[in-house]
């Protein structure tokens, strides 16, 4: 094992990488992982190698997938390319999945008011647009295992040949294929393009079922009494739509009360008026005609995560006083996970590994919710150029990664967007377009190690470093939708 290998391994965990997460950008910052269903994996950008005219586009989400793994219906997917006009987008949208089979409709929309929808994983066919949209084989392939057993012991752990993590995993992917010149028409003297991806969350975000239980007041003397939480189902045609039920258990002058309220959430907030009931016997003498409600005041909860929030009261009952106070949950329902996610953009990609090995923990989410190509120099050059002077002195020679600097490798990179000329037909080595090769349309094709080229652009170009692993486990299809049947 060569120098530059060496002490690529031992010092990897001084970089801040995840090692559960380093990966093209499975599972690289902390929303994701709590939103799995928007988590992108991979972008891929290339020409049709069997039609010169069609641009083939495709990302994949959530890693690990299987047969009864869905995309959102909550969730947009979008491939956005930029030419010397403007950004425009392809954006794919999915229905409910249907509770007995879980069937799902894909529904996609592409510049020049071109639409195509079908079910999942066939070819759903609109023109000179198509789209395939399901399960397949993860197309990404890395030495995870070895890189994990380098972070936990210190020592180098990559062999040659490499052993593939991704080997029999499958991922959701969205594949689409349409004509070039809809993103780069003849007329435009600059054809390259520039490709990203990103997921955006539009709705079920905030308080969801999956904060149900019991929960009570977090500071020291407020724990003896608390609230039982409901977040009733949504339906399409029912009465309720994220409604959240309310028990509250408190006292009055040392005698208990029962209060009870239904509010509709929005994100994290909920506002719930407020009943104590009184006047019904027990037990076989109860008659719901007794019942009384008497108006208790408006409660209002924030919750802040699966786990925490804050409540206030705004008392509106001889005997009760406004006041607010922390809370936090003490129990939950079995078999009811809990995901608190965010709306907005909540992943993007256009490179591999740039989010994953430049970009600090804590700015992780910041990465992937910048949503303005425009402000990301301002917001994370810096940051990158500093990581990428460590990565380059790691063979002990600092000046000798792509482009020489890391300054101007920066300055690249922090444009985090695949580069792609659609009117050269074949794409070769990726980042072709970045070093200058005008014979390949550059993008990036399945097949291509982009973790070599990174690592070796990254430590010392021209060095030949890498994982051991060149290639994926599973052959591509020769066609459309290109990615392998999933395992």
């Amino acid at each position: 094992m060569n120098t530059i290998k060496q002490q690529l391994c031992s010092t990897t965990l001084l970089l801040a990488m995840s090692a559960s997460g380093f990966a093209a950008d499975h599972l690289d910052a902390p929303a994701v992982v709590n939103d799995p269903a928007a988590d992108i994996n991979d972008t891929y950008a290339f020409i049709n190698p069997n039609n010169p005219d069609e641009l083939i586009l495709a990302l994949t989400v959530n890693p690990i997938a299987n047969e009864a793994t869905r995309f959102s219906d909550a969730v947009e997917y979008r491939f956005n390319v930029t030419n010397s006009e403007g950004t425009s987008s392809i954006n794919c949208s999915f229905s409910r999945p249907d509770e007995l089979f879980l069937s799902q409709d894909v529904s996609c929309n592409a510049p020049g008011g071109r639409e195509v929808s079908g079910a999942l994983n066939q070819v759903n066919l609109g023109g000179d647009f198509r789209v395939f949209a399901g399960l397949r084989d993860d197309p990404f392939f890395f030495d995870l295992a070895a890189f994990n057993q380098t972070v936990a012991t210190s020592a180098p752990a990559f062999t040659n040949p490499g052993v593939d993590f991704f080997a029999g995993l499958n991922t959701l992917a969205i594949v689409v294929g349409i004509d070039s010149d809809v993103f780069a028409p003849a007329s435009q003297e600059n054809s390259n393009l520039q490709v990203w991806s990103d997921t955006v969350r539009v709705d079920g975000a905030g308080i969801n079922a999956g904060i149900s239980g019991s929960w009570f007041g977090k500071e020291p003397g407020q724990s003896g009494h608390g609230f039982q939480i409901e977040v009733l189902e949504r339906t399409a045609n029912g009465p309720y739509d994220n409604d959240v039920l309310v028990y509250w258990y408190h006292y009055i002058g040392g005698q208990q009360i029962f209060m009870l309220g239904e509010g509709r959430a929005a994100d994290g907030h909920v506002e719930i008026p407020l009943a104590i009931t009184s006047g019904a016997e027990f037990g076989s003498a109860f008659d719901t005609s007794d019942v009384l409600y008497e108006d208790a005041g408006i409660l209002n909860l924030d919750i802040y995560g699966c786990n925490e929030g804050t409540a206030s009261f705004e008392a509106n009952y001889p005997g009760l006083s406004d006041f607010e106070f922390d809370i936090q949950r003490l129990s939950s329902i079995k078999n009811l996970p809990c995901n608190f996610l965010s709306e907005g953009q909540i992943d993007r990609m256009g490179r591999p590994g740039v989010n994953t090995a430049l970009i600090g923990p804590a700015r992780k989410d910041d990465y992937n919710m910048a949503s303005d190509p425009a402000t990301w120099a301002a917001m994370f050059q810096t940051e990158m150029a500093a990581a990428l002077d460590f990565v380059d002195g790691l063979e002990g020679m600092t000046g000798n990664a792509l482009l020489g600097d890391s300054t101007t490798l920066s300055s690249v990179l922090v444009d985090d967007r695949i580069l792609i000329d659609p009117s050269i037909a074949t794409c070769g080595q990726y980042l072709a377009v970045e070093l200058g090769d005008t014979t390949a349309c550059g993008g990036r094709t399945l097949d291509e190690d982009v973790m070599d080229v990174t690592l070796d652009a990254l430590v010392a170009f021209g060095a030949g470093v890498g994982d051991g692993v060149d290639a994926n486990d599973q052959e591509f299809l020769a066609g459309f939708p290109f990615l392998a049947a999933p395992q």
